[in-house]
C-alpha cells in the first residue's frame, strides 16, 4: 500500500511519527513532506529543539524507516501524490468525468478539456494551499468549501 503523510503547522508531531512507524511496521511505500512550519513543529515537539536544520529534523523522523519512505519536498508538484497519481485524486476525477458524462459531455470532449489541464491545473493538498496564506501573512485561514478537487478558503490578515 502507499500512504502519503503530510506534516503541516498543526501540533501532533507524536501522532505524525507514531504513524509513520505504524505504517512502516506494515511495509507500506511511504511519501512524506513536511511545510516549514511542520518542520518547526516536528523539532520542537520531539526534539524540543525549533533551530534544527530541515534535513536533520526529517533524517531523526524517517529514522529506521528510510528504506521504505520518500521525502519531498514543500514544493515538489512532480511527485506523485500532487501530480494526480494519487488513488483518491483519480477517484475525485472519475467522479468529475462521470458527472461530466451525466451532464451531457461527450467522451472525446471530457478528453480534450483533461489534456488542456493535464500539467497546468495540478491538484495541491490543501495544507500547501494554507501553509502559503499564512506564509503571505494571514492569520487566519478556513477551508468553507470543498468539492470533488475544488476547494475555497477565506482568510484573514491582521489590519484587514
Amino acid at each position: 500500500m502507499r500512504v502519503f503523510l503530510g506534516v503541516t503547522g498543526a501540533s501532533g508531531a507524536p501522532y505524525a511519527e507514531r504513524l509513520l512507524r505504524a505504517l512502516a511496521a506494515v511495509e507500506c511505500e511511504i511519501g512524506v513532506c513536511a511545510s516549514r512550519s511542520g518542520i518547526e513543529v516536528l523539532a520542537t515537539e520531539l526534539y524540543r529543539d525549533p533551530s534544527l536544520a530541515r534535513e536533520e529534523v526529517l533524517e531523526r523522523f524517517v529514522g529506521g524507516a528510510a528504506s521504505q519512505v520518500t521525502v519531498y519536498g514543500e514544493n515538489d508538484f512532480r511527485s506523485p501524490y500532487a501530480s494526480g497519481s494519487a488513488r483518491v485524486d483519480g477517484l475525485f476525477n472519475e467522479l468529475h468525468h462521470d458527472l461530466k458524462r451525466a451532464s451531457g459531455y461527450t467522451q472525446e470532449e471530457i478528453d480534450r478539456k483533461r489534456l488542456s489541464l493535464e500539467g497546468v491545473l495540478v491538484p495541491v493538498a490543501a495544507a500547501w494551499n494554507e501553509d502559503l496564506l499564512r506564509g503571505a501573512g494571514f492569520r487566519e485561514v478556513e477551508c468553507f468549501w470543498r468539492c470533488l478537487n475544488f476547494a475555497a478558503w477565506v482568510a484573514v490578515k491582521d489590519g484587514a
